[in-house]
């Protein structure tokens, strides 16, 4: 599976997880948010309907609470939406200095784009790898630029993907290549591989 949820490790053996658990990203975001941002105001903003995220926030406010922070606001919001303006103006009324989303790439841009369309300035907006997608520019426009998220070290230049990346160029010449790509093509490999070896499902 492609999904960072937490909850699927419950599972057991049988369940292959392609990426990590969001923990770790949600824990370095907001230490960084704190000792390089110098930011302790900071609000929480999280996909309530999915349990990765869910699960993200969890860890990134458990960070900030073992450091002596509570966020200025910790809310879940439904992400298949197109006006986040509702939302953003009750966190706008808090004074955050940062402001860090759990959410896929299209909410999260759309919300960062809206942030800015309703007067946020000089606030950082920070999210997790799930911003490192054609989806999230093309959602937040201009503004992409100053958005901050963590990485899960994707990077054509590697020769881990340097196959990878050529082979999705040659066929989709106005895509552009990313993680979640790279990680469905290693679980189709996966189910081939497995196909193979027993003959049959």
């Amino acid at each position: 599976t492609l999904s960072p949820s937490r909850k699927l490790s419950e599972y057991g053996p049988n369940i292959i997880k392609l990426r990590p658990d969001l923990e770790n990203q949600s824990r370095l975001m907001a230490a960084y948010l704190l000792n390089e941002k110098n930011s302790t105001r900071i609000a929480v903003l999280y996909d309530q309907g999915n349990d990765a995220d869910a699960s993200a926030a969890e860890a990134f406010v458990g960070y900030l609470n073992e450091k002596g922070i509570e966020p200025v606001i910790n809310q879940g919001f439904i992400a298949n939406v197109n006006d986040f303006r509702s939302l953003l103006s009750k966190v706008k009324t808090l004074s955050p200095q940062a402001v860090w989303v759990a959410a896929v790439g299209k909410s999260g841009g759309i919300l960062m784009r809206q942030a800015h369309e309703i007067g946020f300035t000089g606030v950082t907006f920070a999210g997790l790898s799930n911003w490192a997608v054609k989806d999230f520019l093309e959602a937040a426009g201009p503004v992409a630029e100053q958005a901050l998220f963590t990485s899960e070290l994707f990077d054509c230049r590697h020769e881990s993907y340097v196959a990878y990346c050529k082979s999705y160029e040659d066929r989709f010449p106005d895509g552009l290549p990313n993680y979640a790509g790279a990680y469905a093509a290693d679980a189709v490999s996966l189910l081939h591989s497995v196909i193979e070896s027993v003959g049959d499902i």
